[in-house]
């Protein structure tokens, strides 16, 4: 078979050639068309109940999400002064004149109501003119507004001088592929405004994290890519010292990364922070592919000093080994797709893909150039007598049959002490898990949690089971209040914003804007205040609005459901049940649940979910990994001591890993989740090129076990090295990242490699001397 596939790699050389530069040139064309990805969800599955509600509620409230709201804030503005306050309505104007904003909601824009009693009506008006020419009209205006408690703590807080600005975004702008360019158009609008006012916002909101982070994801993307190139064209060269040989490797790794590209394009899948690591993840498992053939090659041409046969045996002997390889790779990446959760499955497929289509490429590449390549020259050869590494491979031999007792012996002690830190895992994630503490988007986050309680929401959403039951259950109000007032008590929650404090406030209206009367109206107070709701008139002429619209986000048209909106702060996984469990115990005991039910939403929720769904996913990846794995090392075998030999230093490395997590209270979170299936689908490949070579030799000779082990390791040995330095070094680029969750990636799954390569190339041949019998006969591989 694999003569055959000598055969047409060789006799259509140029073809395969022109068609890997067709191919690629078409990939290239399609990567102009690549987007960011923006949506905040997509870690949860389309049919997630969870999800389904939430999406319902949005709908059923004609309510946005947090993803669609940006904050500005000012500490302590000079808020009496009228010029200040000239500048606050010309910035509002120029963010209501931009088209990506719907909607702007600050001090400035506050109304405030006032009691007609001559014709029994509430009249709404601006509290604020829109210029001031003189210091007493605003403060005036500024005491009416003070006098009004439905907002402070919404768009102010009164004791630390902290004053919110809301830009609801139109949605279409927030998915659109200029983005960034939309934001630069807010930026510049606000920036006028700290220019003329000497005045610095803090700046938050799901929209502009997002859209910052994904500046610095495409940023970190092209910095890892550029990175690993020049480390691959670095090791490579001093491994080989032959430019051609990196001429030929970068060309294998360069159409990788911008098949992977094209290959996001053709799903119609968009860059995450997870498939942004794919192209420089292509480079690093990309050169192992071109080390082995190159390596090989050399060998073979070190003993025959024929070129054509030193290439064809490269063929015949390594498109299995590199094929059984990239299929262990792939399986290992492979495996997100079988995952519920939409970002793990476009990960899982775009990396399989392009991890197989890395072995086409390779193939088709490497062997054909070689050809119309010059012999290699004994300056290109010197690496394989590397002394350093012969000197350690010699160790090898040593360990493996004259210390393999103590080998197995501190294999079995670090195993077990990292088996005890595995016990110790804990799983939390964080909204903005990502930030140093002291990047100015993690400090402004603080800023909002301190003054406005938080940039995340939760929503209780209580449903009275018909229509009007909201409306006309007077109980219903005080059991919301009696809530609400058991909520601000828990840290984490900010003020929490109902239909009630709207009814508060028309009470207080009523009372002659007394502030001692902001609070829920008797039944009978209801029956005086009713008739001066029936309408609400606006101090324009011809210019009316029913209470429903000051009321249509809190209550739905039916008014059969209700929501209670409170900002909260990002206190992770592992807390927020434990508060969502106080909350709904605090429900029970507050609401009629005879009459009314309720259920939490809100972005915080489906967080929540959508982490939990990564975990699990990623969980079972692992597990779906190491059974594809098994099977196809069965497969490869027919062998089971070769598949326990297999997976014991596949498996040790992982249990270490997960040990020293425990040990330092490192979490579990989607970004050191990934970090075990990743490592096993690339460390396998040093078991798969180890073995391979051992059933080759072994299958072409009468010498027992032991000698063909010893002949392996020397075979193997150099190159193994090699390739795991590469993969370390690959890996080792992403702790440049200023995102914490890629920071941790590359550390641990180094480590993880670091610990593979050890175990396969000491304990794996001690377990092939142990566990196969001294002597080939038909009962073994």
């Amino acid at each position: 078979m694999w003569q055959r596939v000598t055969n047409i790699i060789l006799g259509y050389k140029k073809t395969l050639i022109t068609i890997i530069i067709g191919i690629t040139f078409f990939m290239g064309f399609l990567v102009k068309n690549i987007e960011l990805d923006y949506e905040f969800l997509k870690a949860v599955p389309k049919d997630n109940e969870v999800l389904v509600s939430f999406q319902k509620f949005q709908k059923q409230f004609q309510s946005g999400t947090s993803a669609e709201v940006m904050l500005l804030g000012l500490e302590n503005p000079p808020i009496t002064d009228m010029h200040f306050n000239n500048q606050v309505y010309k910035l509002i104007q120029n963010l209501k004149n931009n088209g990506s904003i719907a909607s702007v909601f600050c001090y400035h824009q506050a109304l405030a109501l006032h009691k007609n009693n001559a014709q029994h009506t509430f009249e709404l008006s601006p509290i604020f003119d829109s210029v001031y020419n003189s210091n007493d009209a605003l403060l005036k205006d500024l005491d009416t507004f003070y006098n009004i408690p439905l907002y402070n703590h919404l768009i102010y807080n009164k004791n630390n001088q902290a004053w919110i600005f809301v830009l609801n975004l139109k949605k279409d702008s927030i998915y659109h592929k200029n983005r960034n360019q939309i934001l630069l158009g807010i930026q510049k609008i606000y920036h006028e405004f700290e220019q003329n006012t000497h005045q610095v916002f803090k700046i938050s909101g799901v929209p502009y994290i997002r859209t910052v982070l994904g500046k610095r994801i495409v940023f970190e993307m092209i910095l890892f890519l550029a990175v690993s190139i020049i480390l691959s064209i670095v090791c490579l060269y001093v491994f080989f010292r032959s430019w051609t040989s990196v001429f030929m490797s970068l060309c294998v790794v360069i159409a990788g990364v911008i098949w992977s590209l094209g290959f996001m394009v053709l799903c119609h899948y968009k860059i995450t922070i997870l498939t942004a690591l794919i192209p420089p993840l292509i480079v690093v498992i990309g050169v192992p592919n071109c080390i082995y053939f190159l390596n090989k090659y050399h060998l073979v041409y070190l003993k025959t000093h024929q070129k054509m046969e030193a290439i064809r045996i490269m063929i015949s002997k390594m498109t299995i080994v590199t094929f059984t390889c990239n299929v262990a790779a792939a399986i290992g990446l492979g495996v997100f797709s079988f995952t519920a959760s939409p970002i793990l499955y476009e990960f899982g497929v775009i990396s399989a893909l392009t991890i197989m289509s890395l072995f086409v490429i390779s193939l088709c590449i490497i062997p054909p150039l070689l050809v119309y390549t010059h012999v290699p020259n004994s300056k290109e050869l010197k690496y394989l007598d590397n002394k350093l590494v012969s000197k350690f491979l010699l160790k090898i031999d040593t360990w493996t049959f004259k210390h393999y007792k103590t080998v197995l012996m501190v294999s079995f002690i670090i195993t077990l002490i990292s088996a005890l830190g595995f016990f110790k895992l804990k799983a939390n994630g964080f909204v903005i898990d990502d930030l140093p503490k002291k990047d100015i988007i993690y400090t402004d986050i603080e800023w909002f949690n301190k003054n406005l309680g938080g940039i995340l929401t939760l929503d209780i959403v209580i449903d009275g089971r018909k229509p009007k039951a909201i409306t006309r259950s007077v109980n219903l109000a005080n059991q919301i209040d009696e809530f609400n007032v058991a909520l601000e008590k828990l840290a984490i929650f900010g003020k929490p914003l109902s239909y009630i404090d709207a009814l508060k406030y028309t009470r207080q209206v009523f009372y002659n804007n007394d502030t001692l009367s902001y609070s829920i109206p008797s039944a009978l107070e209801l029956s005086l205040i009713a008739p001066y709701l029936k309408t609400i008139h606006f101090n324009e002429p011809h210019s009316q609005k029913s209470n429903s619209d000051l009321t249509k986000n809190l209550i739905d048209s039916l008014g059969q459901s209700t929501r209670i909106t409170v900002p909260m702060k990002d206190v992770g996984t592992k807390d927020l049940p434990l508060y969502l469990d106080s909350l709904k115990s605090i429900a029970n005991l507050v609401f009629d649940t005879s009459k009314f039910s309720y259920f939490f939403t809100g972005g915080s929720v489906t967080f929540l979910v959508g982490n939990k769904f990564i975990i699990d996913g990623l969980l079972e990846s692992i597990l779906w990994a190491l059974v594809l794995i098994s099977i196809c090392m069965l497969f490869l075998f027919r062998s089971f001591k070769i598949l326990v030999c297999s997976l014991i230093p596949n498996v040790i490395p992982l249990i270490i890993t997960g040990g020293i997590m425990g040990w330092f209270g490192i979490s579990i979170k989607p970004s050191t989740v990934l970090i075990f299936s990743v490592s096993l689908g690339i460390v396998i490949d040093i078991t798969i090129r180890f073995l391979i070579n051992f059933q080759q030799e072994w299958s072409h000779s009468n010498q027992d076990v032991e000698h063909v082990v010893r002949l392996t390791i020397k075979q193997t040995g150099l190159s193994i090295i090699y390739t795991s330095v590469v993969l370390m070094a690959g890996f080792i680029i992403f702790t440049i990242s200023e995102f914490s969750t890629i920071y941790i990636l590359g550390w641990l799954t180094s480590l993880t490699l670091f610990m593979g390569t050890i175990t396969n190339i000491i304990l794996l041949p001690v377990l092939i001397n142990k566990l196969l019998k001294p002597k080939k006969s038909k009962n073994h591989a």
